[in-house]
């Protein structure tokens, strides 16, 4: 008999601990120190006292163990604060205790969002909704599995089943009542036309269009100018504005860009001579001819110009040279005067007083008369000619003071060249001289 009970509480014993471990009661309901425990009543001690078995647990004091082992009529039981104490007795048949429907005080989850708790009885109590999720038999979490919360107007975060929040996720376009939904990122912007832009709410739909200061390229406004635009680069090019929003390359007008456009007759700051050649023209701004004052000889290139007036005549400084005006407003000197010039540029008299000269015909001396003219001298006599040098009658001094083809031989005028007397007339004889030609004589 004594060895069936001892059998029998360790079965017992090896029963107990498989439900305590099935029902999940964790070191609080069942701790190594002295506790209170429904259905084992007080422990006082895991350790053997001195002379004690090896089954670790204090007998009760009332009965001492039996030869170290602990039956299970060794363990004081006391019944849970306000029960009768029948739910945990002994089966008087089997000697074990009696199955009980859970541990007193142990949870379990029943769902992933409820829980119930083992009340003093032994019973399990109504499922018990948990703020958040139940996991490993107790309330816990952050959230509710599942759910999803908007982080930012394009960021989402998701419940997992254990109640914690994953880490943040970017929606497609935007995050819209805890989802992600919309058609467009917050934000968000995009060409409607070449000048036009939309912006992505924070619901992430299109808004109204609205003009761009200037052009709409690659969804979003940018640029200098509005595209088609045109403007004036300078007084002579013309620019337009492209798609980009950006000035194209200058394009030279045929004359003038005026209010963005090209027109006018001239190129500004060009000039020319008015039609009747008085006045210089220079051209505006605006591509038109605006004739200046007349010049005061000559206008040249649009420019005045010159030193007189073309086609009028005058003296020189040196009062012997004629000159006219050309015509380009500039003096052209004429041949000198042999006397002098006068007036509009008109030589007056052949020479000067008291001016000599050998008479280019006749070798006979000339002077010079108080009007310029020249007047006959008395001819020369015997061997003597009128030589150049002095207008005046004397020897001979080059072969240029004798007559015809006289040549001059130690100042005398003689035939020269001779090669017999024959080659001489009057009863002349022909002679060789210091020269190295002959002469007669």
């Amino acid at each position: 008999m004594l060895a069936r009970r001892r059998s029998s509480a360790r079965t017992g014993l090896v029963f107990l601990v498989v439900a305590l471990c099935a029902c999940a009661i964790d070191d609080r309901q069942l701790a190594l120190v002295p506790e209170q425990s429904p259905e084992l009543g007080t422990v006082v001690d895991l350790e053997p006292p001195e002379g004690a078995g090896g089954s670790g647990v204090t007998p009760s004091a009332d009965e001492p163990p039996r030869d170290g082992v602990l039956e299970p009529d060794d363990i004081r039981r006391d019944p849970p604060s306000g029960d009768s104490g029948d739910g945990g007795a002994p089966d008087p048949d089997t000697d074990q205790l009696a199955p009980t429907a859970c541990a007193a005080g142990s949870t379990e989850c029943v769902s992933a969002g409820a829980i119930r708790r083992c009340t003093a009885d032994g019973e399990w109590a109504e499922p018990q909704p948990c703020p958040f999720v139940c996991a490993d038999a107790a309330c816990g979490g952050e959230c509710t599995p599942g759910a999803t919360e908007c982080l930012s107007t394009v960021r989402v975060r998701v419940c997992s089943t254990a109640g914690r929040w994953s880490e943040p996720m970017a929606c497609a376009s935007a995050c819209v009542g805890g989802g992600c939904a919309g058609e467009c990122r917050p934000g968000q912007t995009r060409c409607t036309s070449s000048t036009t832009v939309e912006t992505c709410s924070d619901e992430g739909a299109w808004g109204t269009a609205a003009a761009c200061d200037n052009a709409c390229v690659d969804e979003t406004c940018t640029g200098v100018c509005t595209p088609g635009e045109a403007r004036c680069a300078s007084d002579t090019d013309r620019q337009t504005c492209n798609a980009q929003g950006q000035w194209s390359t200058p394009e030279a007008c045929d004359f003038a860009c005026v209010d963005a456009a090209c027109g006018g007759e001239c190129a500004p700051g060009e000039r020319r001579c008015a039609p009747d050649g008085a006045a210089p023209q220079l051209c505006d701004s605006a591509g038109a001819w605006q004739t200046q004052s007349d010049c005061p000889f000559f206008c040249a290139a649009g420019t005045c110009a010159g030193e007189c007036t073309p086609g009028s005549r005058s003296c020189d400084a040196d009062g012997r040279t004629p000159r006219s005006c050309g015509d380009d407003g500039f003096w052209r000197d004429e041949p000198s005067c042999l006397v002098e010039c006068a007036g509009d540029g008109i030589c007056t008299g052949e020479c000067f007083d008291d001016e000599r000269r050998c008479d280019p015909e006749t070798r006979r001396p000339q002077a010079c008369d108080e009007n310029g003219a020249w007047q006959n001298a008395a001819a020369c006599t015997g061997a003597d000619v009128c030589v150049t040098a002095t207008g005046a009658c004397g020897a001979c001094r080059f072969d240029s003071d004798c007559p015809g083809l006289l040549l001059c031989f130690d100042g005398e005028c003689a035939q020269g060249d001779c090669g017999s007397d024959d080659d001489c007339a009057d009863d002349r004889i022909c002679e060789p001289t210091s020269r190295g030609i002959n002469r007669c004589v």
